[in-house]
């Protein structure tokens, strides 16, 4: 059975810190540590960076029902989209 890699979930914060250094970064931090996810609903909250930008860089955009959000931002503690 093939060994599951960690994953790392990106916050805007990071992103709008890596876009304005090297975006780059995050493409070997997929690549050597955990492929890197961002929630579309984060990624439109985002200037100049696009879904297809994080493709070429190796982030994966996922797409979370915002009911689901929603309802995991009520278990914990605060959490933007």
């Amino acid at each position: 059975m093939p060994e599951e890699r960690e994953f790392l979930l990106a916050d805007a914060d990071v992103l709008i810190d890596y876009v304005a250094s090297d975006l780059a970064i995050l493409s070997l931090a997929s690549e050597h540590i955990g492929r890197v996810h961002v929630l579309e609903q984060t990624l439109a909250t985002v200037a100049n960076l696009s879904e297809r930008e994080c493709k070429k860089q190796g982030i994966e955009v996922i797409d979370v029902d915002t009911k689901v959000l929603v309802e995991a931002g009520a278990k914990s503690g605060p959490l933007s989209f």
